[in-house]
């Protein structure tokens, strides 16, 4: 079967079945891609599914037509096995879903940090939302939206926003860019 999986790397599951006397039933389910993941060192990205399982190359591109991660974890991994965890990828396509409908959050790239695998959700504006994976991504928007509403206030304010850090509970730390000289 791994020499069918590396010639079909789009198929997750193949079961056949023998049907005497002389018939071979072959049934067969294929990834759903869903977003790309790439990774820097050597740079090279990778189709993956809902389930945050990592199955085929795919082009280097930019833009919001499907969700990038990148991963700048230095860890190896092979195609077909699960590169993000469920935990990972639950607060990846909730802050995703969101960035089609909140106008302060307007995702364009998560990025997984090597240090600590903090989550950096980079929006248009260009500041960051930092977080954790075993946070609940209901409870880090709230939390965003409260301190983005009662903190920050204005969208011109927003845009000097360099990151809100959420990765603390209840305890949410924000930094706005320091002033340029003249």
């Amino acid at each position: 079967f791994n020499n069918l999986y590396a010639t079909f790397p789009t198929v997750s599951n193949i079961e056949i079945k023998r049907i005497f006397p002389n018939q071979l039933r072959i049934e067969f389910d294929e990834y759903d891609a869903w977003g790309v993941l790439c990774r820097s060192a050597p740079e090279e990205c990778f189709w993956i599914d809902r389930a945050g399982v990592a199955f085929e190359r795919a082009p280097e591109f930019t833009g919001t037509v499907v969700p990038k991660v990148r991963d700048e974890r230095e860890e190896e991994f092979t195609l077909g096995e699960r590169r993000l965890s469920p935990e990972l990828m639950r607060l990846i396509t909730f802050f995703n879903e969101r960035a089609f409908t909140d106008n302060y959050l307007q995702s364009v790239e998560f990025s997984i940090d090597k240090k600590d695998a903090t989550l950096h959700v980079r929006t248009r504006e260009g500041w960051e939302i930092l977080l954790f994976e075993n946070l609940d991504p209901e409870e880090s928007y709230k939390n965003l939206r409260i301190t983005l509403e009662n903190q920050v206030k204005t969208e011109a304010r927003a845009r000097e926003l360099e990151y809100i850090d959420l990765r603390f509970g209840s305890k949410i730390f924000y930094k706005f860019k320091e002033a340029e000289a003249l």
